[in-house]
């Protein structure tokens, strides 16, 4: 008998879009000490090479940061 809690299939990651912040907001928070990227680099090839589909990013001025969740939901 199968165990109804073994799940064999992979668990789907979401693909968050990125939001925005405004420079002023970002440096409230200290958003420079967390992973961040060029505004003109790719994001998907950023998500796919570094940080995984599921990578909350927010731009903030010329940067595209990999933040928690906690500051992708303060972003717009």
């Amino acid at each position: 008998m199968k165990s109804p809690l073994k799940n064999t299939e992979p668990l789907k990651e979401r693909n968050y879009p990125v939001r925005k912040m405004s420079i002023k907001e970002g440096e409230r928070i200290n958003i420079d000490k967390y992973p961040n990227f060029s505004k003109s680099g790719s994001v998907k090839g950023m998500k796919k090479l570094y940080y995984g589909k599921s990578a909350m990013l927010v731009k903030c001025g010329n940067w595209i940061y990999n933040v928690p969740k906690k500051i992708y939901e303060m972003a717009y």
